[in-house]
């Protein structure tokens, strides 16, 4: 009972067709990782060809066959036959990371991951500043105490905002604390409520996550309604800078 010949393997990223010479009438084949020491066997096969499923992309493997002769008699193992496995498809997405204020984010701006690994971003304040706010996929998000944010196992796109303000003082909480922005996230326009006429011919600015300037108008009344539906979708400020300093407040639109 010979031993099969000429074993052929043909691999793609996650199987591998095997064919080999015989003159025998049932074969089994047995195949391995390259380094593993126990082998996995077929079934008995009655043609003298074997697709091997349930493979792992690039990766080194050994291929033999044996003729079974009759019930009794088996050949010997043929000579085993090396093969590497194909490279998958590499399926990657994006993580879009963005600053504003005195500080930065490092990776910054559109970074490509490649899926199931993850992605590190770390956020530094400039002398005098703070984190004041971050946002991931537009969902503000507690500020971790070591400044950095993991997205593991990535198998979509993402976004990563982080917002810097100067550090401030009891004054400048309190001028805050006096301007309300509502709704929040907002569809189709959003209400500026400031406190009293301290704000009143104050400039207001709104800013989109980059930096860009939206518009600009002049507070002339405690309640002002902003119209936004026409903003895409996405994380923006308002800036009211009033005598006494600057107020800043954010909002999602939706």
């Amino acid at each position: 009972c010979d031993a099969p010949t000429n074993v052929q393997v043909t691999p793609t990223a996650n199987t591998a067709d095997v064919t080999w010479t015989s003159t025998a009438d049932a074969w089994v084949v047995e195949y391995k990782e390259a380094t593993a020491e126990n082998w996995t066997a077929s079934a008995t096969l009655t043609a003298n060809n074997y697709n091997i499923t349930g493979l792992t992309a690039a990766t080194d493997y050994m291929v033999r066959v044996k003729a079974i002769c009759d019930t009794d008699t088996e050949s010997d193992w043929s000579a085993e036959v090396p093969f590497t496995t194909l490279a998958g498809e590499v399926t990657t997405y994006t993580i879009t990371a963005t600053a504003t204020g005195p500080g930065t984010i490092t990776p910054n701006g559109t970074v490509t991951v490649t899926e199931g690994e993850n992605a590190t971003f770390a956020f530094a304040a400039n002398a005098g500043a703070v984190v004041d706010r971050l946002l991931v996929d537009d969902a503000e998000t507690t500020i971790p105490a070591n400044n950095e944010y993991t997205f593991s196992n990535v198998v979509a796109n993402h976004t990563i905002a982080v917002e810097f303000v100067e550090e401030t003082g009891i004054e400048e909480i309190d001028l805050n604390a006096a301007v309300v922005l509502y709704p929040n996230p907002a569809t189709s326009q959003i209400q500026i409520q400031v406190a009293d006429s301290r704000f009143l011919g104050a400039e207001m600015q709104i800013f989109d996550v980059y930096g860009k300037l939206i518009s600009n108008a002049t507070i002339e009344a405690l309640s002002t309604q902003v119209d936004v539906s026409q903003l895409a979708n996405g994380m923006y400020m308002v800036r009211i800078n009033a005598a006494e300093g600057m107020v800043t407040k954010r909002f999602v639109k939706r």
